[in-house]
């Protein structure tokens, strides 16, 4: 990870008590089950950040469900683009990256969108 040089297109925000819940994409994967439940450190419409203790290989293609209090879970195809280790703890920080809205194929819908210009709103301060 480059330090010092902020390379994401969009703003991040916090949500309180916010989690998520992600499995690996691959062959058969829908038949696998989602990992315990993840703190989400901030949410953009463009990725994540949340720490796990899974060590997860940049590329990978995930299922993530954001889950926040009070709301149905939004479930997204995202990619792994970053991952290092808290200092001191056995946790681990994961950057995810939500793959484009649209139609195409592994794409998430336009609802979503939607849905995270929402959160945005409610969350972003400004």
């Amino acid at each position: 990870m480059t330090h010092g040089i902020e390379r994401r297109r969009c703003r991040r925000f916090v949500i309180p008590g916010a989690e998520v819940k992600f499995k690996k994409r691959g062959w058969f994967f829908w038949t696998h089950e989602f990992s315990e439940p993840c703190s989400v450190i901030n949410v953009g419409k463009g990725g994540a950040a949340f720490s796990c203790k899974t060590r997860l290989s940049k590329g990978k293609k995930l299922m993530v469900q954001l889950l926040i209090p009070g709301e149905a879970p939004l479930s997204f195809n995202a990619i792994v683009r970053r991952q290092e280790r808290t200092v001191g703890s056995k946790m681990m920080v994961t950057g995810i990256e939500f793959m484009p809205f649209g139609d195409g194929y592994g794409w998430n819908s336009l609802e979503l969108l939607d849905a995270l210009r929402k959160l945005e709103r409610r969350y972003g301060g400004d």
